[in-house]
């Protein structure tokens, strides 16, 4: 039974090119369940009796999703004007067609102390994505499904990352923006550890030692003149104190260097003497 059934998953991951995750989702299971249900309470049927056209679906979606923005309103409303909410909002993409979209999501806390969330909206961008534009589009989009008037937008706290059209968002709108913590540490750890920790782990605290030696060896080798050496002569390494740099690391100076220690090496004991 279960080959049988494992067969027929297969079958539509091949066949409809959907992704194996798609079996793991709790959804997906419940699904199964009740279709076994049914079949053990009405016995054998045919499964197109079960299953609704596209239309039919995506019809439902809208209308459940209109009754449950419904149903959240007035709550979203007192929050937003009692000064108790705050929001996320970033920008994305869907890659198979290359879609923006904006979603916004709701933080809160209710008045039995309980955290919740909520996604407000996700919706597709078609607009070129200056701040201008970011602006209007929230602005338009909580006053259309939430009854947000717009000078109460500056009540919600807004957390957005780092991108100018979200700064330009804040700036030329009704926004009060915090700069998103997690998205700040990310973006300086990918940049300070982007030298591979293993290299790190060999190097230890000889790794400056290493660095100034290969600054010396190509400062030398860019000195000689040789034409020969016109790829060494295009290396341009950091400043040593990382100040020309946005994030202050020593990382990537070593990365460049350590890149280009082998050429360097090749050429003191082959191509140079002095």
């Amino acid at each position: 039974m279960k080959r049988s059934f494992r067969d027929a998953c297969v079958n539509v991951c091949t066949g409809d090119l959907r992704p194996t995750t798609l079996f793991e989702t709790e959804n997906f299971t419940k699904l199964v369940q009740l279709a076994v249900d049914l079949g053990a309470e009405r016995g054998k049927f045919d499964a197109k009796q079960l299953i609704s056209d596209r239309t039919a679906i995506s019809r439902e979606v809208q209308d459940r999703a209109k009754k449950e923005r419904d149903d959240m309103k007035p709550e979203i409303q007192r929050m937003v004007k009692e000064g108790r909410c705050a929001a996320t909002m970033d920008m994305w993409t869907e890659q198979f067609n290359q879609r923006h979209y904006l979603t916004c999501t709701a933080h809160y806390i209710k008045d039995d102390w309980t955290l919740t969330s909520c996604v407000l909206f996700t919706k597709l961008f078609e607009d070129p994505e200056t701040g201008a534009n970011i602006n209007r589009k929230v602005t338009e989009w909580l006053g259309e499904l939430y009854g947000i008037e717009s000078e109460d937008i500056s009540k919600i706290k807004f957390t957005m990352d780092g991108a100018s059209n979200m700064k330009k968002t804040a700036e030329e709108g009704n926004f009060f923006r915090l700069r998103c913590t997690a998205h700040n540490l990310n973006i300086v750890l990918r940049t300070s550890f982007s030298l591979k920790m293993v290299d790190l782990d060999l190097l230890g605290e000889c790794g400056r030692d290493v660095y100034d030696t290969l600054v010396l060896a190509i400062q030398l080798i860019k000195k000689s003149g040789r034409g020969q050496l016109k790829r060494l002569n295009l290396l341009e390494l950091p400043a040593r104190d990382g100040r020309d740099r946005v994030y202050k690391s020593f990382v990537p100076a070593l990365e460049i260097a350590i890149s280009k220690s082998v050429e360097v090496t090749e050429i003191f004991n082959v191509r140079i003497s002095f």
